[in-house]
């Protein structure tokens, strides 16, 4: 049934453009307003604003399991995956940026990789439109492999909990004004990408130059502590040998080859997905 759930919730992906029918996170917000006095209490808030949801939702649904052939259990599967699955339109999100770039709109570029992106390292360290390019093309990576490669991954592990841990877990991080909290969301959250990051890169090994990119992937095997969303940028430049090949120095032209090398891995990821389903 995994499986099956993680097709068509792919193939609702394809035909809406995002998940956002079901992105509705005005609950998630509440509960963290109304839990504001206990912000210092970081452990306290964890269980409270991710395993309690994840374990209640996780409970409710499987009361569903046996009742008509298992429908509604299918049905639940598929719109709770949808809502694991990252917030916004990414091709959108894509499209975007590259208009802007396209049209020399450099300070717009800027002002929306700001805004949209939310590009941590923008201010102070940009002294030229290539390495905000740069920053962008690891940023747009990274948010394609957290949408949808992260969340599947925790799915087939752990079910629906797995899926929205990992989702709620983001989704806090996001939130975040206390220091304490950062610090302990971004280890939690890189503890989450270890494993499906590394696989992903696996996948651009796979599915582009499988011995360029195997050098990344080596690597970050020694440095466990190492960025995912750096990881994900070595590897696929890597699997695309966009430095040695001239036909993807044009900027736009390498952020449509790095969307490419996405949805290869993607087919890849459900092509393995298939394969391990039919043997089990």
């Amino acid at each position: 049934m995994e499986f099956i759930t993680i097709v068509l919730a792919w193939a609702l992906v394809q035909y809406w453009g995002s998940a956002t029918p079901v992105h509705r996170d005005e609950w998630f917000n509440s509960l963290l307003s109304g839990l504001g006095s206990y912000r210092k209490q970081v452990m306290l808030m964890l269980v409270a604003m991710i395993l309690l949801p994840a374990l209640a939702v996780s409970w409710v649904i499987s009361a569903f399991d046996s009742l008509l052939f298992g429908l509604p259990y299918l049905l639940l599967n598929i719109l709770l995956l949808l809502y694991c699955m990252g917030r916004g339109d990414f091709f959108e999100l894509v499209n975007e940026y590259k208009k802007r770039w396209q049209n020399e709109d450099y300070e717009g570029a800027y002002l929306f990789a700001h805004t949209q992106l939310k590009i941590d390292e923008l201010e102070g360290q940009v002294s030229d439109s290539q390495q905000l390019n740069g920053l962008v093309k690891r940023e747009l990576l990274y948010l394609g492999y957290e949408r949808w490669f992260a969340v599947v991954f925790y799915f087939l592990l752990f079910g629906v909990f797995g899926a929205l841990v990992y989702r709620l877990t983001s989704l806090y991080r996001s939130q975040c004004g206390d220091e304490n909290e950062i610090v302990t969301l971004d280890t939690i959250i890189i503890v989450l990408d270890w494993i499906p990051a590394r696989l992903l890169a696996l996948a651009f090994a796979i599915t582009g130059d499988f011995v360029a990119t195997m050098t990344p992937l080596m690597d970050s095997l020694v440095e466990p502590l190492q960025s995912s969303k750096k990881l994900l940028s070595d590897a696929a430049h890597a699997a695309l040998m966009i430095t040695a090949n001239p036909a993807l120095t044009a900027e736009d032209n390498e952020i449509n080859a790095l969307q490419a090398l996405l949805s290869r891995s993607a087919v890849a990821w459900l092509a393995i997905i298939a394969f391990l389903t039919l043997l089990s």
